[in-house]
């Protein structure tokens, strides 16, 4: 069976092709707000994998653009078999939610506490660094316990610009700083966002230490996924940071497996 998973962000759309194993035999991203506007996005999409003589059979998605995913399914309506889309209420029943609320929990920290539990044992902490720093606290005793949201580094600089009016539109993408006085604007944009981001995704790996240290589980195996969750694995934190690329769309492939 091969499975086409998406998972809809804020900024970006990312795909991957799948099998019954996991094995990625595809994968890409496009712009989310392209999809809010029309269907011919993921057309394109369906297209590009038909020639690579790919046959998918179904689709596994999870959103925080409602807009995209009404589009999305609309475009896949009487295209494949079977369109499945994670919410608290299709997850796998194995996965523990204790949480007030759970219509609130995003879909994607969704499918990656599944993805977590497969791949990991927990306790575990997740990082998600896209548009937005999501923190998730997946413990043995309590399963998914919720976490944390905080500003994307990207979302640092737009908001400088936005609401400022002279600092410049800074490209920033998280990479470790190797000075630290900025000697021009663009500079002390770019440091004071890196540094300032890396010293709070710190403190949040410490305080989640102490959440798990409370309910006597020891320190947790951390975790980041998303576009800026590569370069973490870099900077000396105290703790170790595995990377996993692909990370919400394994969640969704398990989900799917398991509805």
């Amino acid at each position: 069976m091969e499975l086409l998973c998406i998972d809809i962000g804020n900024t970006q759309t990312h795909f991957a092709v799948m099998d019954a194993s996991g094995l990625v035999r595809m994968s890409d991203k496009w712009a989310s707000r392209s999809l809010e506007a029309s269907s011919n996005e993921i057309a394109g999409v369906l297209e590009s994998i038909a020639d690579k003589g790919i046959n998918v059979q179904a689709v596994a998605c999870c959103s925080v653009v409602p807009a995209a995913t009404r589009r999305l399914k609309a475009a896949l309506k009487g295209v494949v078999d079977t369109v499945f889309e994670l919410t608290y209420q299709t997850c796998p029943p194995w996965l523990r939610i204790h949480y007030p609320q759970p219509s609130e929990i995003g879909q994607d920290r969704l499918a990656n506490a599944i993805a977590v539990h497969v791949l990991y044992d927990p306790p575990v902490m997740i990082l998600d660094i896209g548009t937005a720093l999501t923190v998730d606290i997946i413990t043995r005793s309590g399963g998914y316990e919720g976490g944390w949201i905080a500003p994307g580094l990207k979302l640092m600089g737009s908001y400088l610009k936005q609401h400022t009016a002279l600092l410049p539109a800074t490209d920033l993408a998280l990479t470790v700083p190797t000075a630290t006085i900025g000697k021009s604007t663009q500079e002390a944009i770019r440091l004071g966002c890196s540094i300032g981001f890396l010293g709070m995704v710190e403190a949040l790996i410490d305080k989640a230490a102490q959440v798990f240290d409370q309910k006597g589980e020891g320190l947790p195996t951390v975790v980041a996924t998303g576009g800026d969750g590569e370069p973490l694995t870099q900077y000396p934190f105290q703790t170790e940071i595995r990377f996993e690329p692909y990370l919400t769309l394994k969640g969704l492939k398990e989900a799917f497996l398991q509805r």
